[in-house]
């Protein structure tokens, strides 16, 4: 077998140990926290629908990788809580690897007092990896004479592998009625264990704890100077720990009137590797859609390799704002 390809095939399954240790997040946090912590589903307890997809260059580790993730959300008033629905997908298109989660959540609110509110939340849903080998291009598939790949090998270890689990979690979201939020959520509570029907390879699957927190500042509270109304700087920070790695991003966005951008900075604390990377985002909200870009760049060249350039789109449509 080429040497190429055992390299690849080891680069395959190294990240797949790496993926379970270390799961990948939205660039754009801040604008759906419900991605780590499903309870903030319900913070403006209203009905939206709204999508993710990153778009992202080829990085030094001869691979890609892209995010997918949709969610739907609606808030019952008469019983006081909020049903919700995550889709989230995560691909490296040319290497065969795939992850793929569905989640279902309930939220209830209890309210504590005039200014607080508390919204605990269960969640549960399925998740799987696969890992298809057949993407991949071996030695005997090359005619060297012609310039073209065969599609057909010989090579015995052609083959894929799949890891299904039951997924389930917990979380809670606590906000005042002026401008403090605070969540923490822990995914994958039950730590499911992928096994694989073909190596017989078991392993568990790490719980992945997280603390969000979020501050709002009214720039224009008295409406005595130049800035529009509804002019405001939002800091929020997401803090994550899942087995031996941590992630902890911190976002500051400033939002004047209908139009908001802001800055983010993520350090990533791995077993084998330490980086660093930046975002810059910035959107829109009219009649309740809201559009909002952000674009993620490494800083170093450890960063490089784990974190190319990328660019996500979100779009969300909040279908009980007034138009």
């Amino acid at each position: 077998m080429n040497r190429r390809v055992i390299v690849w095939i080891v680069c395959i399954w190294g990240f797949g140990c790496s993926v379970w240790g270390q799961e990948k997040f939205l660039n754009s946090l801040h604008r759906y926290p419900a991605f780590l912590n499903p309870s903030f589903h319900a913070f403006q307890e209203s009905t939206k629908i709204g999508v993710a997809s990153e778009f992202i260059s080829e990085g030094k580790s001869g691979d890609f990788s892209q995010h997918k993730y949709a969610f739907g959300t609606t808030f019952f008033e008469s019983y006081n809580f909020q049903l919700a629905f995550d889709f989230y997908n995560n691909k490296l298109s040319t290497a065969g690897y795939n992850y793929t989660n569905a989640l279902a959540t309930y939220a209830y609110k209890l309210r504590l007092d005039y200014n607080w509110t508390l919204y605990p939340a269960v969640s549960a849903g399925y998740g799987s990896y696969r890992f298809d080998f057949n993407n991949l291009v071996f030695q005997d598939q090359l005619d060297i004479l012609s310039g073209r790949i065969r599609p057909i090998t010989q090579d015995p270890i052609i083959a894929s592998d799949n890891f299904g689990f039951f997924d389930v979690g917990f979380s809670a979201m606590l906000r005042n009625d002026e401008n403090f939020v605070v969540g923490i959520s822990v995914k994958h509570l039950n730590q499911p264990d992928l096994k694989s029907k073909d190596s017989g390879t078991a392993v568990n699957l790490d719980m992945l704890m997280n603390l969000q927190l979020g501050y709002e500042v009214d720039l224009n509270r008295y409406g005595q100077n130049r800035l529009p109304d509804y002019s405001f700087l939002y800091l929020f920070t997401s803090i994550s720990r899942q087995g031996k790695e941590m992630r902890n991003s911190f976002f500051q966005e400033v939002t004047l009137s209908n139009v908001f951008v802001g800055i983010s900075e993520h350090i990533n604390m791995l077993e084998g590797a330490n980086f660093t990377d930046f975002g810059l985002h910035a959107g829109m909200y009219i009649n309740g859609i809201e559009f909002g870009v952000n674009y993620r760049v490494p800083f170093g060249a450890t960063a490089q390799f784990y974190v190319p350039n990328s660019l996500e789109l979100n779009l969300a449509f909040d279908l009980m704002a007034p138009r």
